[in-house]
């Protein structure tokens, strides 16, 4: 029998699972001018890593 494994402290699949239901959620009613406008706004810059210091 396998050892079952260590608890993570981070679960990298559970927390992109939930930023995709959360921007899904944001941008299910907006058009696609709308969506690409939010995306403008947004950025790259405003993105944090999960595991930074």
């Amino acid at each position: 029998m396998k050892k079952p494994k260590s608890k993570k402290d981070f679960d990298a699949v559970q927390y992109m699972r939930f930023q995709k239901k959360a921007l899904a959620k944001i941008l299910e009613h907006k058009t696609n001018a709308e969506i690409l406008e939010y995306f403008k706004k947004k950025g790259l810059s405003s993105g944090v890593r999960p595991s930074a210091k």
